[in-house]
């Protein structure tokens, strides 16, 4: 029975649609982190058949138009045992749902999606759940 309203402190912001993936790497636009204190990757797959696999990672930037590297492996927390900085899917991995917490510095991060095989496709996507704003309640929501 849930007792505490968690609306009025967080906000998800689209990241990578959930798509029929098959380019090597898509990226999202810049995410704002600015005024929270906490940041969580959410992936997904869909239900249409995997036939190879994905990453779903975090680069990080100073600015939005600026450069973006990848998050280090201290930055994030869980991760797959083999690809500690994202999040992997293979085949077999339909309907699945995983997430990551980042722990950087950075004001901007993007979602990054990356075909790990050649010639695969899959439906995933990415978002981003700001969490522990240091200004509440948390109003606007973007569309996801």
């Amino acid at each position: 029975m849930a007792e505490y309203d968690q609306n009025s402190e967080v906000k998800h912001v689209a990241g990578v649609s959930h798509a029929a993936i098959t380019a090597t790497t898509t990226t999202s636009a810049a995410i704002d982190t600015l005024g929270y204190e906490s940041v969580t990757l959410l992936a997904s797959s869909g239900s249409a058949t995997m036939d190879g696999s994905f990453t779903v990672a975090l680069t990080e930037g100073d600015t939005s138009g600026g450069a973006f590297t990848a998050v280090a492996t201290g930055d994030m927390i869980g991760g797959s045992a083999t690809t500690p900085f994202g999040l992997v899917f293979a085949i077999g991995d339909e309907d699945l749902h995983l997430r990551a917490g980042y722990r950087g510095k950075k004001q901007w991060v993007k979602v990054v999606v990356t075909e790990t095989a050649a010639n695969t496709t899959g439906v995933i996507g990415g978002s981003i759940l700001l969490g522990n704003p240091k200004t509440i309640p948390v109003t606007a929501q973007n569309a996801v």
